[in-house]
């Protein structure tokens, strides 16, 4: 229920994922997939290749940050693709807070009830490209570690080599 992927590109790592989520749905585990791509330019991609391994309908989630949290919160498909700005941007909240310097700064948190909100949606989570968000301290990296938690089936995939550091993995 929990993997990564390392597969070169064009090894089917798309392929693997509906698969897999295909599997999984018609034991009756699962009933919505949601796909985290690195860029927008990637869900274009991604709803391209949905229909080629699947008949799986699907919705890109875009638009403004409302726009987003509804679609993230109320899915309309059984596939939801979204990207990593998108997703954080969905899932955190602007909070005033004082620097070391006393200055008032603005800094993103991660909204812990919308995390929870979209995770009772979504009970497969796929991270294409998984690799982009390696640093363990990044928001985006948090907001993943709190979804996975909340979804029963989670994969990340990718298919550029990490570097050397067995942390990154």
């Amino acid at each position: 229920k929990r993997f990564l992927f390392i597969v070169d590109m064009g090894g089917g790592k798309t392929k693997i994922a509906l698969d897999l989520f295909a599997y999984r749905q018609h034991r009756k585990e699962v009933n919505r997939l949601l796909v985290v791509v690195p860029r927008l330019v990637n869900i274009g991609a991604w709803a391209e290749e949905i229909p080629l391994h699947s008949n799986f309908p699907h919705q890109s989630v875009t638009g403004s940050i409302e726009q987003k949290r509804h679609a993230l919160t109320n899915p309309t498909a059984d596939v939801v693709i979204i990207d990593l700005a998108g997703l954080m941007l969905a899932l955190t909240t602007k909070e005033e807070r004082r620097d070391k310097k006393k200055r008032i700064v603005k800094k993103l948190v991660i909204d812990e009830v919308a995390v929870a909100k979209v995770a009772s949606k979504f009970q497969f989570v796929v991270y294409d490209e998984i690799h982009k968000i390696k640093n363990h301290d990044s928001i985006h990296a948090r907001i993943a570690t709190r979804l996975c938690r909340l979804v029963e089936c989670t994969y990340g995939m990718t298919g550029t080599v990490f570097g050397r550091s067995p942390e990154e993995v």
